[in-house]
């Protein structure tokens, strides 16, 4: 039933170029690749979590989700993820991810090799720029721990570090510091 839903509703995808390329079913993942000149569109169905979605993925290995597509084109009123109540709701979920596709394609066509590498990118992008928020958390955290503790140094070195993320209460801390510094000082 999957099957035939996603080729009848990603039929579309032959004006952009794509054929069907590959099918992959299995116990897990349900899965029908499009290729196209430069790249390939997988639309897939997690029989876990009955989820449908779709990636694209570049002949170099570079992979983006249909989420990380419509964040880069502002299309974010779109979910890239279509989460089924059950299997009699499978179409309906295809249809979703299809139009969303569509609409995608319409507006920024991956199958140029160009547009596929900036939203590529993009993802890269974003994913550094997490992860240096994740760490900055992490080590504000730390220095809050050392502040409870009355580590005022190792505190102070975090805070500064970090001087331009700092709330104003971390500022207010790192002032108090410094204020314990210089009346410490010999």
């Amino acid at each position: 039933m999957y099957e035939s839903l996603v080729k009848e509703y990603f039929s579309f995808l032959s004006d952009y170029g794509y054929n069907i390329d590959k099918e992959k079913w299995d116990n897990s993942i349900s899965s029908i690749s499009y290729e196209g000149c430069e790249n390939r569109i997988k639309i897939w169905f997690s029989k876990g979590s009955y989820e449908i979605g779709c990636e694209f993925e570049d002949f170099r290995g570079n992979t983006f989700s249909l989420s990380d597509a419509l964040e880069y084109t502002l299309l974010t009123k779109y979910k890239g993820v279509y989460q089924i109540a059950d299997k009699e709701c499978i179409e309906k979920g295809i249809i979703y991810i299809a139009n969303v596709v569509q609409l995608f394609l319409e507006t920024y066509n991956v199958s140029n090799q160009i547009y596929f590498d900036q939203i590529y990118q993009y993802k890269i992008y974003m994913a550094d720029t997490l992860l240096e928020k994740y760490y900055i958390e992490n080590d504000l955290k730390k220095a809050e721990a050392y502040w409870k503790k009355k580590e005022y140094d190792k505190a102070k070195e975090l805070f500064e570090k970090y001087l331009d993320n700092l709330s104003k209460t971390q500022l207010k801390k790192l002032e108090y510091i410094k204020k314990v510094e210089k009346c410490t000082a010999p």
